[in-house]
């Protein structure tokens, strides 16, 4: 089967998505259509149609005779996103608890076993990218489009905030082990159990995210 190619929509879409989650486009930045159309070799229509997306998604604001700049981040969001993110993630582990396979738990215990060697050796963005590919896996064995959908669309903004602000290993040494618990859970096929374990694994990451560090960056990019 014929790997599909990305359009060019797509192709800058992701660019600029990845670049603002990872902070090389920070909060407040202006983008600029021209310019990331001769990085990418494509024309400009794409582009700006890719930046229409990424305001409907909150990551981008338009502003008049100011332009499209990347939207700030308030204290506020980190509530507003882990919370709802949480629960939505506790129903997708309950959901995945009725139909989960062997090879399913091996496959967690795999990812989180890569987790700690990446915690292990000092690699803070390989354990950030096994943590989501560890909650991604469970997404989908519960297998809801819908689920998947609020559920990415929370991450993304998320995962914003976890690069900019989690700066250190200490959270995803906690995870790991309530990755442990998680699996365990799903082993006993306990859903009730799995559920509440997998929302504490969000909630418990908010009083990590140094508010402080926040607080002191929001203020001095007003």
């Amino acid at each position: 089967m014929s790997i599909q190619k990305k359009t060019a929509k797509e192709q800058a879409y992701e660019y600029i998505k990845e670049r603002i989650i990872s902070g090389e486009y920070a909060p407040k930045d202006k983008i600029d259509d021209i310019k990331i159309a001769k990085e990418l070799g494509i024309s400009k229509m794409p582009i700006r149609e890719a930046i229409q997306i990424l305001v409907s998604q909150n990551f981008l604001i338009s502003t008049p005779k100011i332009g499209t700049t990347v939207t700030e981040i308030d204290i506020k969001d980190i509530y507003q996103l882990y919370e709802p993110l949480a629960t939505i993630q506790g129903l997708a582990a309950k959901i995945a608890c009725l139909s989960i396979r062997n090879e399913d738990v091996k496959d967690l215990i795999e990812i989180n076993n890569k987790m700690i060697k990446a915690i292990e050796d000092d690699d803070f963005l390989m354990a950030m990218k096994y943590d989501k590919e560890f909650h991604n896996h469970i997404l989908k064995i519960a297998d809801n489009p819908y689920i998947l959908s609020f559920s990415n669309d929370l991450m993304m903004q998320v995962q914003r905030i976890e690069y900019m602000f989690l700066t250190t290993n200490t959270s995803f040494s906690k995870s790991y082990d309530e990755h442990d618990k998680i699996i365990e859970a799903f082993k006993n096929k306990d859903e009730n159990a799995v559920g509440k374990l997998m929302e504490n694994n969000w909630l418990t990451t908010i009083p990590d995210v140094n508010i402080k560090s926040l607080s002191r960056l929001v203020n001095s990019l007003k």
